[in-house]
């Protein structure tokens, strides 16, 4: 039998000794849920009104722009869409008006954005990239 035949356990002369495992790969979590299933979640006072999937980003509207049940509700989509496509990578546009909560280049808005509505009635924005609520973003600085 040949040195290397008679350290490996299990070896049969003219049989080469087993390969070395290598270390077990991690493990990388997949999405399990579909984002659109998220929406189903009760989010009230929120309430969709707009989803730009491709983009990721839900417009809702609020009547009350208060934060805390915002931010309620952030972290309940936010805990949903970790089991979607979506996690770490979508964002919410919080309105006071379902009739302007759309792209401030959305020409259906135009006039409210010159005018200063569509400003106003965007109250809030959070980012799941940078996991922020920011207060009124469309206001100057």
């Amino acid at each position: 039998m040949g040195a290397a035949c008679v350290a490996a356990a299990g070896c049969v002369q003219g049989t080469p000794p087993p390969p070395e495992q290598s270390p077990a790969a991690p493990v990388v979590a997949e999405a399990t849920t579909a984002a659109r299933s998220c929406l189903r979640l009760d989010l009230a006072p929120l309430k969709v009104v707009r989803v730009d999937e491709p983009q990721r980003r839900l417009f809702v509207v609020a009547a009350d722009a208060a934060e805390t049940p915002i931010a309620a509700r952030v972290r309940d989509l936010d805990s949903c869409f970790e089991l979607t496509d979506w996690a770490g990578r979508w964002s919410l546009s919080v309105f006071t008006d379902a009739a302007l909560a759309r792209y401030k280049d959305d020409d259906q808005v135009a006039e409210a954005v010159k005018d200063g509505r569509w400003a106003r009635a965007y109250v809030a924005e959070y980012s799941a990239t940078t996991k922020q609520l920011t207060r009124n973003p469309a206001a100057p600085p």
